[in-house]
C-alpha cells in the first residue's frame, strides 16, 4: 500500500464515510482473514486516497490504495478495485493529456466523467441489505 493525501480507515467503513471528493465506493465486509469479519457500511473512496502523499506522476487502485490495515481488508474484493482502477486510470488520461500532475486535477472533472460512464457516486451511508 501507499500512503495518500487521505488514509481510509476502519471507522469510515464502519460508519458509511462520505468525502466531497469522491471517486468510488466500497462494500462488503471488513474480511480480517480468520481474526474478524465484520458488516460494514458503503463508502466513499477519496481521490486523495489514490494520490500518493510525497509521489508525483503516480495513482495507485485497488489493494493498492492508502489504507489502515484494518481499512484494507474492507475493499479487497474484485468490485472495489475496479472502481478505483477506473477512477486511477481516468485520472491519469485527465491528467497525462492536460500535462499536469494528478494531484492538480480537479475532482469535480473526473466525478464527472465517471457519471458520464454510469457511475453512480452516491451509495455512501446506506446498509447493505443484499448481504
Amino acid at each position: 500500500r501507499v500512503k495518500g493525501d487521505y488514509i481510509l480507515t476502519e471507522e469510515d467503513a464502519l460508519n458509511g464515510g462520505t468525502f466531497e471528493d469522491v471517486i468510488a465506493w466500497r462494500s462488503g465486509h471488513l474480511d480480517i482473514g480468520f481474526v474478524r469479519l465484520t458488516r460494514m457500511k458503503i463508502h466513499d473512496v477519496p481521490y486523495r486516497a489514490i494520490v500518493p502523499e510525497k509521489l508525483d506522476g503516480l495513482l495507485v487502485a485497488g489493494r493498492c490504495i492508502s489504507a489502515t490495515h484494518v481499512a484494507a481488508s474492507a475493499g479487497k474484493s474484485m468490485g472495489n478495485c475496479f472502481a478505483t482502477g477506473h477512477a486511477a486510470g481516468i485520472a491519469g488520461a485527465m491528467s497525462a493529456k492536460k500535462g499536469i500532475q494528478p494531484r492538480e486535477l480537479k475532482v469535480k472533472k473526473i466525478q464527472e466523467v465517471l457519471r458520464n460512464d454510469g457511475v453512480d457516486l452516491d451509495f455512501s451511508g446506506q446498509e447493505q441489505n443484499w448481504l
